[in-house]
């Protein structure tokens, strides 16, 4: 199972079916930063982020 969070200017259209929230942690985590990119007009991040069982 995963979850996506997705983080916009507070002016952004949310689609329907999505739900509004504030920041979500994951406890006991590894966390892994993908690469980035940047267009004129955005930069976009991704990091992943596994629960640790043990």
């Amino acid at each position: 199972t995963f979850e996506l969070l997705i983080y916009t200017d507070r002016n952004t259209s949310i689609p329907e079916g999505w739900d509004e929230s504030g920041p979500q942690f994951v406890i006991n985590s590894a966390d892994i930063k993908l690469r980035s990119f940047s267009t004129t007009v955005h930069r976009v991040d991704h990091v992943i982020s596994y629960k640790m069982t043990s």
